[in-house]
């Protein structure tokens, strides 16, 4: 019985059925679409950074022109 009270509301107002439906579908439409660009721009992320990970050129600064000799040590335990 309570589905004849609603089918009679939905079919009184058509127009506003069909903009909710219409809603209810781009909403969910929408929320894909954020979650795929968000996977994929974490993906292209990663990938460019994985691939300039080998070009990178390191600059070391200092205050008042000096290093101290700890950091001076891991530097030169790099390998370039």
């Amino acid at each position: 019985m309570s589905w004849k009270i609603c089918w009679r509301n939905l079919m009184r107002k058509k127009l506003r059925t069909f903009f909710t439906i219409i809603a209810m579908i781009a909403s969910v439409a929408i929320v894909l679409a954020v979650f795929s660009s968000v996977d994929s721009t974490k993906k292209l992320i990663e990938k460019q950074m994985q691939e300039s990970e080998g070009n990178a050129t390191y600059v070391l600064e200092s205050k008042n022109n000096a290093m101290s000799s700890v950091y001076l040590s891991k530097v030169r335990q790099v390998k370039a």
